[in-house]
């Protein structure tokens, strides 16, 4: 896993309507450290620690995996908020 497939990782799982915040993670997953910053729904992805964060998430190899956090208990909501899949639309019925 490489900073750049994190980075996009994570910009595919961003819901950027999801919350209306201001935060800055940093986030470790396998073995690579990023960080994002979250401005009302903007989101700039970098490469690297940070030391800004308002907290830190620690995950496997998927943003799926188990997540841990250093950091005030409520930004781990608000990550999971910001940062999940998509769910696949329903198809219309022919």
């Amino acid at each position: 896993m490489t900073e750049d497939s994190v980075m996009a990782m994570l910009r595919s799982a961003f819901q950027a309507d999801a919350l209306d915040v201001q935060v800055c993670f940093e986030v470790h997953a396998a073995g690579v450290v990023v960080h994002a910053h979250i401005d009302h729904g903007d989101l700039a992805l970098y490469p690297g620690p940070t030391s800004d964060a308002d907290a830190v998430i620690a995950a496997g190899p998927t943003l799926q995996s188990p997540l841990t956090l250093t950091g005030p208990p409520e930004l781990l909501t608000w990550f999971t908020h910001l940062f999940h899949p998509q769910a696949h639309p329903t198809p219309l019925a022919a």
